[in-house]
């Protein structure tokens, strides 16, 4: 009976060590997943970001954009070189057109559910690029 013991805490004592250094790398590439994660989307849905057509508005209030952004809200830090930045800064300027739209442009939030999901991950991400939020909950850049 004591050796099985002995064998169980071995075992959760290799599983607790592994699962740090897991955690560790996770931290390091969670951003660029993120990152790489958006850039998909982008490219998987030209019309949602209004690159179809000229003069498109962007139209993100989808159910992927809603778990993409509850992801990114979790692991993105608002730190980084100049060019990941100036992506996450165009991706909240685009949110920040599409819920702006979809409230003002279409007479109301029909998505309601999704539009609340989008807008509170938004104003998580927001602060943490020094993007300034009015009383109405509109991103001032």
């Amino acid at each position: 009976m004591e050796l099985r013991m002995m064998i169980f805490a071995q075992l959760h004592n290799i599983y607790e060590e592994n699962a740090r250094v897991i955690q560790k790398y996770w931290h390091k590439c969670a951003e660029k997943v993120a990152m790489k994660l958006w850039l998909n989307f982008e490219l998987d849905n030209p019309g949602a970001w209004g690159e179809g057509t000229f003069n498109e508005e962007p139209y993100l209030i989808l159910p992927e954009t809603a778990k993409l952004l509850k992801f990114t809200s979790k692991v993105i830090s608002g730190k980084g070189d100049y060019d990941t930045i100036r992506h996450w800064r165009y991706v909240l300027r685009s949110l920040a057109r599409s819920l702006w739209n979809e409230e003002w442009g279409t007479g109301g939030p029909h998505h309601a559910a999704i539009y609340n999901e989008i807008q509170k991950h938004v104003h998580i991400i927001a602060p943490k690029f020094n993007i300034s939020i009015d009383e109405y909950g509109h991103l001032y850049f």
